[in-house]
């Protein structure tokens, strides 16, 4: 096969695996990504099979638990595992799971988003028009944030569920409006964030050419990494915050991120969910992708310098 050929055929390869990524990411992102559940002796199995359990989504946290019939509880009453996991958290000091991504739970849809469009211009071919798509994906996504959050008012529904969530366990009416305030500050933060990063990507992009594009997927190919660093970072918070009100006295500790750990007389849970192994597959789809491209313009630098 000539390098022609070859070029055509790791072209059609690397997109198809591109695309392939893409539907992953999406169905992963209305998936549950990582579950927690405690176990103890006060919830029977007959009424719990998998204790208090709860799902984490990119856009919140959601009740993992199923209905079962037993003395305890009758079907169709109806089990809310995160207001029982909050309510177990607060007798050590813990911070209800409100408190816990509020900004990155918020702007989920938005970061996905740009993810997208990131990976739709990494398939295109090597020319301007992937700067124009480009910037013009990145600005549309700029002024969707803006209109959202601050001239519909989505900040402030973030914010609003941010305190009722706090407002539930805490009684300091004033710290919960001092740590709203401070959120909506780090949220904007955030986006001019999100801003200032989308600008040099289209600026690198324009400048580096080939040698800089690859990185579009790579992005998007490390969120698998990325969920799990803020994941583990989040846990180190609630573990080492914990407030002095709680009616069980324990040290500060790092909750376990993966694998069964024990806090008091609880037993607890920490495993990826069936959106996890997707983001897995989101990576390994996007590195060979990567590899493939590379390849592709190689084959197709080394062909037009021998003609």
């Amino acid at each position: 096969m000539n390098n022609a050929s070859q070029v055509r055929s790791l072209g059609i390869i690397y997109r198809v695996l591109t695309v392939a990524g893409l539907l992953l990411l999406i169905a992963a992102y209305f998936s549950p990504v990582w579950w927690v559940s405690l176990e103890a002796p006060q919830y029977p199995k007959a009424t719990f099979p998998d204790g208090i359990r709860i799902h984490f989504h990119f856009d919140g946290v959601h009740n993992g638990c199923t209905e079962q019939e037993s003395d305890e509880i009758e079907i169709g009453e109806g089990i809310d595992c995160v207001e029982e996991m909050d309510t177990i958290n607060h007798y050590v000091g813990m911070a209800p799971t409100s408190a816990g991504g509020p900004i990155e739970r918020g702007l989920s849809h938005f970061s996905f988003t740009i993810l997208g469009v990131m990976l739709v211009v990494f398939m295109m071919p090597n020319s301007k028009k992937q700067v124009y798509v480009l910037g013009g994906g990145f600005a549309a996504i700029m002024a969707w944030m803006l209109v959202s959050l601050y001239a519909q008012g989505y900040l402030e529904t973030i914010a609003a569920g941010f305190a009722d969530g706090m407002g539930q366990f805490f009684n300091d009416r004033k710290q919960i409006v001092i740590e709203t305030e401070k959120l909506k500050r780090n949220a904007a933060m955030v986006v001019g964030a999100y801003g200032v990063i989308m600008v040099a990507i289209t600026f690198a992009l324009w400048k580096a050419g080939d040698g800089l594009r690859w990185v579009l997927a790579l992005v998007p190919a490390g969120l698998s990494v990325i969920f799990v660093i803020d994941y583990a970072a989040w846990l180190y918070w609630f573990g080492h915050n914990l407030h002095p009100w709680g009616a069980f006295s324990v040290k500060p500790f790092m909750p376990t991120v993966f694998g069964d750990g024990k806090v008091a007389q609880f037993t607890t849970h920490s495993y990826p969910h069936y959106g996890y192994f997707m983001l897995i597959g989101v990576t390994l789809l996007l590195l060979v992708a990567i590899l493939l491209r590379r390849k592709m313009y190689r084959l197709a630098a080394e062909d037009s310098g021998t003609q």
